[in-house]
Order: C-alpha cells, then sequence, then structure tokens
C-alpha cells in the first residue's frame, strides 16, 4: 500500500499511475485519496468509470451520477458514460426498490398473462 501512495504522490499526474493507483486505494478502501488522485485526470473515461465505481461503493450515487454528467460534456456518445449513467440508474432502483420480484416485473410489462417462468418447482 505505502508503494502506490508514495507512487501516486510522486508521479500523480501520470494517467496509469492515477488509475493503477486509484485502484488500489479503493479496494484498501482509501475512497478519499483514491479520487483524490483520480480527479486530477483531464478527460480520461476510465477515471471517470472509476471515480463512478468509488462513489457508487460509498454509497453516494449523487456524486457517481454528477460525475456522470460531466463526463457527458466531453465525451457525449461514449459507451463509458452511457454504462457509467446506467450503473448510477441501477443503484438508484435498487435501493428505491429493493423488493420487486421478476414476476411483478413482468406482469406489469406483459399484463396479467405474463408467463411464469419464475416458479421454485423449475417447471
Amino acid at each position: 500500500m505505502t508503494e502506490a501512495e508514495s507512487l501516486a504522490e510522486k508521479n500523480g499526474d501520470n494517467l496509469s499511475v492515477q488509475l493503477l493507483c486509484g485502484t488500489v486505494l479503493a479496494d484498501a478502501e482509501k475512497h478519499e485519496q483514491a479520487l483524490a488522485l483520480l480527479s486530477r485526470h483531464q478527460g480520461s473515461l476510465d477515471a471517470v468509470a472509476l471515480i463512478v465505481q468509488i462513489h457508487l461503493a460509498m454509497n453516494r450515487a449523487d456524486l457517481a451520477a454528477k460525475e456522470a454528467r460531466s463526463a457527458r460534456g466531453f465525451a457525449q456518445d461514449a459507451l463509458v458514460v452511457n454504462l457509467a449513467e446506467a450503473w448510477v440508474g441501477v443503484r438508484e432502483v435498487c435501493f428505491h426498490h429493493p423488493f420487486i420480484s421478476l414476476e411483478k416485473r413482468d406482469r406489469e410489462l406483459h399484463g396479467r398473462d405474463a408467463p411464469r417462468r419464475y416458479s421454485r418447482s423449475g417447471h
């Protein structure tokens, strides 16, 4: 861990160092240090994706959404930005509706005649 921290101090402007050390720091749950390092990126979608994941790990979907929105400004149709927004959306739906079942979802989408695909007996 101290190697990653010292490398980040010496070469924090290098994108590879930001991404690799940011990943190591986040894995060690040093989220604030990881975010401080990653925030130095210069328009890197990889850094944005990692920042979004760290915010979601910290249960800060609001900050994750803000980061994804800011990335939309410099990478309008980038797949990584779409994925980041989807990660945030999934987190928000799961947070607000944690007990929605697949059967209920199918009934809402297909009406009362939705196929019963999720029976416990497997038939």
